[in-house]
């Protein structure tokens, strides 16, 4: 486990070395920034300035500042941990090793400062993230059921068309803007030839693609176009059974016909369920 976190520091300093080997100030500073801008797109003084790290830190302070990190996690309750034991080895060979590059070694020791500090901003989202899930619990238990469902369905409402072939004779009075109860509506769904329930979009892209004209002839059987739209569709859209859509209309709102035109010509039925 040790080596292998050892090999992720390593890595790390690897990585970010050549940056910052011939800074006078700010090493560890810049190794947090390069870090968490990569992966995080934030700037090093969002964290930096939670633990008083400076831009214009001497690698001496930076030094220091690792070497505060060492003497808080090697007591008694924390050495058994392998990321604690990695902390005191690269401490011992920094100040130990007489025949080692002592300015490559006391930029490790700061690039692991930085790694620590990185994990403690990550602990610290951890903790909002915490926090936010129990002020957004609190605040839900102060909703009634009523308010609750009511935004639930606000939520998931999906906006969507109900569109009929029907013969031009049952029509009556239907025009763009008309209002119609679910009684009428059930008569047009019983009375349809073609029908299609799609998402409002989606019907907006077979509409346009279908050939008709506002001029119905009330007494023939031509085929006329009627579309609905409805508030929510959730229960309909992509049903192909005219009885579950007749049975899953809501039963408490007025319905308004959007459009209604008599058919050119059958080109557009391609996209419909036929009865």
């Amino acid at each position: 486990m040790s080596n292998k976190l050892k090999d992720l520091y390593d890595k790390v300093f690897e990585k970010i070395s050549p940056e910052i080997r011939y800074l006078k100030e700010g090493i560890l500073y810049q190794s947090i920034q390069i870090i968490l801008l990569d992966i995080e797109q934030i700037e090093a003084s969002t964290i930096c300035k939670k633990f008083d790290i400076k831009q214009s830190a001497y690698k001496d302070e930076d030094i220091s500042f690792a070497n505060d990190l060492r003497d808080i996690f090697i007591s008694e309750i924390y050495l058994e941990l392998e990321a604690v034991k990695l902390l005191k080895t690269t401490k011992d060979k920094l100040f130990n090793d007489k025949n080692g590059d002592k300015k490559m070694e006391e930029l490790k020791w700061i690039v692991i400062a930085a790694c620590t500090v990185v994990g403690a901003y990550f602990c610290i989202q951890y903790l909002k993230e915490q926090e936010n899930k129990k002020n957004k619990n609190q605040l839900v238990k102060n909703y009634t059921r009523e308010e609750l469902e009511t935004t639930s369905r606000q939520r998931l409402l999906v906006p969507a068309a109900l569109c009929l072939i029907v013969p031009a004779n049952i029509v009556g009075e239907l025009t763009n803007g008309s209002s119609i109860n679910i009684d009428d509506l059930s008569y047009l769904i019983d009375s349809a030839s073609d029908f299609i329930c799609a998402a409002k979009a989606d019907a907006d892209s077979i509409e346009q693609q279908m050939s008709m004209t506002d001029k119905i002839p009330s007494d023939s059987i031509r085929e006329v176009y009627i579309r609905i739209n409805l508030a929510d569709g959730r229960n309909l859209i992509g049903k192909k059974i005219l009885y579950m859509i007749k049975t899953n209309l809501p039963i408490d709102t007025d319905f308004f016909v959007k459009k209604v035109a008599c058919l050119q010509n059958l080109n557009g039925l391609k996209f419909f369920n036929h009865v």
